[in-house]
């Protein structure tokens, strides 16, 4: 009884509910309106939710997080907390790319396997919130950092 009570509900919000793509560009408008509206410190850490269920357009469904890690930054940190993370994550992306990532060195393919890794992972942040997770955030910045960590070639 209570799987057939799980698929009735997952069936109704299948159907009454936005499909996930426009769900998500309704995130991203109001998350993009909030930073406008607070474009230097942002909400707060953590404050989407609240911030969104004033501006929620009716129809819409309610969101704890804008499924957009970059966007989330912009929104609870302002254009300081967006920069700052955005270049974190691109900035250490290409540098360690560049200057880290040596095709001479013997265990290349495990360090271009994990950058690979992490730059998908970092790609996909702009579309979900991976980075909300511990269980993806902790190993994704444990790897940058042993990336970091690695000498230059």
């Amino acid at each position: 009884n209570a799987l057939y009570v799980d698929c009735l509900i997952l069936e109704d919000s299948a159907t009454h509910g936005k499909k996930s793509m426009e769900a998500r560009l309704i995130y991203w408008q109001a998350a993009s309106q909030i930073f406008r509206q607070h474009p230097i410190l942002g909400t707060g850490p953590g404050t989407f939710g609240i911030a969104y269920k004033q501006i929620k357009p009716p129809d819409a469904e309610w969101a704890r997080l804008t499924h957009n890690d970059y966007l989330q930054q912009a929104s609870d940190s302002g254009f300081i907390g967006f920069l700052t993370f955005s270049a974190m994550i691109m900035g250490s992306l290409v540098y360690l790319y560049r200057y880290r990532l040596s095709k001479t060195d013997p265990f290349y393919t495990v360090k271009f396997a994990v950058w690979l890794g992490l730059l998908g992972l970092f790609l996909h942040s702009g579309m979900e919130f991976n980075l909300y997770y511990p269980a993806l955030a902790w190993p994704a910045f444990f790897l940058l950092g042993w990336l970091w960590g690695l000498d230059e070639e």
